[in-house]
């Protein structure tokens, strides 16, 4: 997702990055063994007030402030998992999943 010209900012499996210009920097990596992917960041939604919003898998909901640099994650029902998070207005939609037993 680009935050402003030239900011990107990307999930990969177990974290997040930001990209500013040829520079990349790790914002979070998730100490999970690879292959492991408990908090693969998924997609990216801006709300109003300039925070981005994420999902991140077995983690939950994830949010970073872009002006602060400071990452927070909420963490979901047990045994659910976050595919995706989309900001409209002043509410966020959370799509969560499950295994079926």
């Amino acid at each position: 997702m680009e935050l402003s010209p030239g900011n990107l900012i990307l999930g990969f499996n177990n974290g997040l990055q930001l990209m500013q210009g040829s520079n990349t920097r790790t914002l979070y990596k998730d100490n999970n063994p690879p292959g492991s992917p408990n908090r693969r960041i998924v997609n990216f939604s801006r709300d109003q007030s300039g925070n981005i919003w994420f999902a991140a898998n077995w983690a939950g909901v994830g949010r970073f402030n872009f002006k602060t640099g400071q990452i927070n994650f909420f963490a979901g029902p047990p045994d659910f998992n976050v595919s995706s998070v989309e900001v409209d207005g002043d509410s966020l939609l959370i799509v969560f999943h499950t295994s079926l037993k």
